[in-house]
């Protein structure tokens, strides 16, 4: 991911390949999580939304990620603090 120079198509199918096994296998979220971080960086405002309108879907699905998201996106509030569950 970080050896592409201006491949924005490998970019974006690098994102989409994070977030699809995020969503396959949520119990590796705290070795995706980090990467995703990195990648969101360097993609569009549209491939940047769709990632994380994903990475939420997954967070509410899944506990595993939901602690993944909170600990490598603390800025990401996802949850309310005060709500129950």
């Amino acid at each position: 991911m970080l050896a592409v120079r201006r491949g924005s198509r490998a970019k974006r199918q690098a994102l989409r390949q994070i977030t699809d096994r995020l969503r396959q296998r949520p119990e590796q979220a705290d070795l995706l999580i980090p990467l995703l971080r990195i990648s969101l960086r360097s993609v569009r405002v549209a491939e940047r939304r769709q990632a994380l309108a994903v990475t939420g879907r997954a967070a509410f699905d899944s506990p595993s990620v939901r602690g993944a998201v909170h600990r490598h996106f603390p800025e990401l509030q996802l949850f309310d603090e005060g709500a129950a569950g």
